[in-house]
């Protein structure tokens, strides 16, 4: 099987467990489980999960060091859960705390502001 990485993958043994959630239709992060990573690369990461996913769904992963938005690119069953492709992504539009965060660091703020 041909390997169709765009980068080398690296042992993510620094990074630890992840925080998986799943931004809903209205922008909320829900909680759906852990996550072990497997290797990272500067395109994304390969990790292990007890939960399906599906294929093009967006997640936001997150622990004390590392925060990052992805897409599932690949699901492969194992015994017990999945091994998951998963490429780094910008921040989805609709995900509330994302464009919060952003909002208050890059716009200016513009009209009337009432205290």
């Amino acid at each position: 099987m041909p390997d169709h990485r765009l980068f080398p993958r690296e042992q993510a043994a620094s990074i630890g467990l992840l925080t998986v959630y799943r931004i809903t239709p209205l922008g909320n992060r829900q909680r759906i489980g852990s996550s072990l990573l497997v290797d990272v690369s500067k395109g994304g990461v390969g990790t292990k999960l007890d939960f399906p996913v599906r294929v093009g769904e967006i997640l936001f992963l997150q622990n004390k060091t590392f925060e990052r938005h992805v897409v599932v690119r690949h699901r492969w069953p194992l015994p017990v859960g999945y091994q998951v492709g998963l490429k780094f992504c910008a921040p989805p539009a609709h995900d509330k705390e994302a464009v919060r965060g952003s909002n208050a660091k890059r716009l200016p703020l513009r009209g009337p502001t009432f205290f």
